[in-house]
């Protein structure tokens, strides 16, 4: 409701302009009235075959902070941009995660989302130690994780989670790994992978990097990042997952 006392404050030409711009906000931000019945849930397609509650979790992604991972020869570096604030504390808000002695990841999406996913992550990790006495592989976890994000996916009064993480693990057996996951329960293994804001523009320069063989070691990509994520407005959260003098990470 909008309400003015007088043409000084806001004359007829302003107010149409403000209803035009603010209609196709709508009409940019919402489906189209023929889809919008399926909009209401996640476990309805649409027409066109979309399912548009992971459409919307795949865009709180996008909107989130830029989170970088690259996996090296002699280990796997982990970027994750965070604003800066200066009434808060920045160690305050994490953006790197540790799962276990041997697994890291980072996030971009809803903190919320992010918390409750490590929790799971975290004690489906401690059970696999207490159960087998060995550290979980990174497939086993990473497969009960898609699991979950798939669930909420097909399930009536539930929303998809809002959030994607890249995941770096070492075990001997098999080196260093990294994985990437998406809101849809979907997973792939990357050596560059890129999530949250301009992620296509910072994965293009991650390419050009990685081609010309900058993002080999972990010293060199860390110079990479810094320069490609670099910003007034914003300082990047880093960590390395690297192999100890005892062959353990």
């Amino acid at each position: 409701l909008i309400s003015f006392k007088s043409s000084s404050v806001l004359n007829m030409k302003s107010f149409f302009h403000f209803i035009t711009a603010h209609l196709l906000f709508l009409s940019q931000a919402k489906p189209s009235a023929h889809d919008q019945s399926y909009d209401r849930s996640a476990s309805v397609f649409s027409p066109k075959g979309n399912i548009y509650q992971v459409n919307y979790a795949r865009m709180a992604v996008g909107k989130s902070m830029t989170s970088v991972g690259v996996k090296c020869k002699d280990g796997i570096v982990f970027c994750g941009s965070k604003r800066k604030l200066k009434l808060k504390d920045p160690k305050f808000i994490e953006k790197i995660g540790k799962i276990d002695d041997h697994v890291v990841c980072v996030s971009s999406g809803l903190s919320a989302d992010c918390n409750q996913l490590l929790r799971e992550c975290r004690h489906r990790a401690l059970e696999h130690h207490l159960q087998f006495q060995e550290h979980i592989p990174i497939q086993t976890f990473i497969q009960s994780l898609s699991d979950i994000l798939q669930v909420y996916t097909q399930v009536g009064g539930v929303r998809p989670f809002g959030v994607s993480f890249i995941f770096g693990s070492y075990i001997k057996a098999k080196g260093f790994e990294m994985i990437q996951t998406d809101p849809s329960g979907v997973y792939g293994s990357f050596n560059v992978a890129v999530i949250g804001r301009d992620a296509e523009k910072v994965l293009s320069d991650m390419n050009s990097a990685f081609v010309e063989g900058k993002l080999d070691s972990v010293e060199s990509a860390l110079i990479e990042i810094q320069k490609i994520l670099k910003s007034n407005e914003t300082e990047v959260e880093v960590g390395v997952l690297k192999i100890g003098k005892n062959s353990e990470p």
